[in-house]
């Protein structure tokens, strides 16, 4: 189990756990963020004990998918279209 540890993340299984400090360092996430997820964003975990949780990789993705965010680009009005919001035309 120590040498599957020291091997990292993108050795495991989707349904293998990952400790905090797994998903930590494959986040570049600090407890205190981490934490944050947990409790106020609803990500999933297993709590083991008060002081050990793992989570699953599928559900980190799947979370993920359902909490991202995309940006789309603005579209600048040509001028026509602001004229014609303005009452112009």
């Amino acid at each position: 189990m120590k040498d599957e540890r020291r091997q990292g993340v993108e050795q495991r299984g989707p349904e293998n756990l990952f400790s905090e400090a797994d998903v930590m360092k494959a986040f570049g996430l600090t407890k205190e963020a981490l934490s944050k997820l947990r409790r106020e964003e609803g990500l999933p975990f297993v709590k083991f004990s008060s002081r050990c949780r793992a989570y699953f990789w599928s559900d980190i993705i799947n979370w993920g998918k359902l909490n991202r965010t995309v940006i789309t680009p603005l579209k600048t009005p040509t001028k026509e279209e602001a004229s014609e919001k303005r009452g112009l035309n």
